[in-house]
């Protein structure tokens, strides 16, 4: 199916010289599959259920979430991005894709 929504990601555009100009993060916490909230104060990813803080690369800064942040694959086409979005399993070290 085309044009139908399947979850949220985060989009940050990466520093000049990057060997990839976008990277996207699920939405998803890696620990129990809550919402991952952007502070824009502290600069960082926040799971507020389990008081878990990713940094902006994605990695785990401090909780009890077994892995960093989920990456999806990315392109860009003709000036737009375009993100595969995949759901992973939660609660494992491994970034296992699911569904």
């Amino acid at each position: 199916h085309r044009d139908v929504p399947v979850g949220a990601v985060y989009l940050l555009k990466q520093k000049a010289g990057a060997k990839e100009p976008v990277v996207a993060f699920n939405t998803v916490c890696p620990h129990l599959g809550c919402f991952v909230d952007y502070l824009p104060e502290k600069q960082d990813f926040f799971c507020p259920c389990h008081d878990s803080n990713f940094a902006l690369d994605g990695t785990l800064k401090k909780g009890v979430s077994p892995r960093g942040m989920d990456t999806l694959d990315v392109r860009i086409r003709k000036g737009n991005v375009w993100v595969k979005f995949q759901r992973f399993k939660a609660n494992t070290k491994e970034k296992i894709v699911i569904g």
